[in-house]
């Protein structure tokens, strides 16, 4: 379903995500002292490249690696990365785990990695925790991993916009096993005409219980963007 919605709405999207997230200055100035100089940089489920623009606006000097299913996102990234130095972008659905990762990542450390805006795409806890698990392992000795989960249930003007699974079954003639979905699985319309993705509101007890299964150090959570993402940001010793 969401990779049907970004292969068809994706220049929409794009257009949407110009700017920088707040909440990365408020996490950057509080890792930005522990990585080390010209840090290379993982970023899972890049889009068009906007936080390696947000680090080269810091006057961060890095290496980075951008990772995304689609591969319309990664050419919206492409001329926008163009200027920037050490850039690599790679197809990859690494949100199911069934594509072997590139070979240019198999056995590659990072000393950022970051998920943002990934999370709440990930269907099924399982998956979740694999996801941020294996991810962990790129993290290099004093690297960070840094990951937002959006608290979309919490707002009003995204609630509205959630339609029930039955409404929605009613509307698509793909198959779903409707007992596999967890409690706080919803499907999300987005843009005119309307257009369907799968979110997950990840409660805070979910969240906490992430983190802790994950080996590397936990360091803090904070809300950001208007308290609409929270951020988990652990390093490895």
């Amino acid at each position: 379903m969401n990779r049907r919605f970004y292969a068809e709405r994706a220049d929409e999207f794009n257009q949407t995500r110009e700017r920088a997230w707040r909440g990365w200055d408020v996490l950057f100035d509080r890792i930005g002292s522990r990585l080390k100089a010209e840090p290379r940089v993982l970023d899972l489920g890049c889009g068009n490249g906007r936080f390696a623009r947000f680090l080269a606006k810091r006057g961060v000097r890095f290496t980075y690696v951008g990772v995304d299913a689609s591969v319309l996102a990664l050419e919206h990234a492409r001329p926008r990365l163009a200027e920037l130095e050490a850039v690599e972008l790679f197809e990859h659905d690494f949100i199911t785990g069934r594509e072997p990762l590139p070979d240019a990542l198999a056995s590659s450390t990072f000393d950022l990695v970051v998920l943002f805006g990934v999370l709440h795409h990930v269907p099924g806890r399982a998956l979740r925790s694999r996801l941020l698990t294996e991810v962990s392992g790129r993290v290099t000795s004093g690297g960070v991993l840094a990951y937002t989960t959006w608290r979309f249930d919490q707002f009003p003007r995204f609630v509205k916009k959630l339609v029930p699974w039955e409404d929605y079954l009613g509307l698509s003639s793909e198959a779903l096993d409707v007992r596999a979905l967890e409690l706080s699985d919803h499907i999300m319309t987005w843009g005119v005409p309307a257009a369907y993705r799968y979110c997950h509101a990840a409660s805070e007890e979910e969240s906490e219980t992430l983190r802790r299964e994950l080996p590397l150090r936990w360091v803090e959570s904070f809300l950001g963007d208007d308290d609409l993402n929270r951020y988990d940001w652990l390093q490895r010793d």
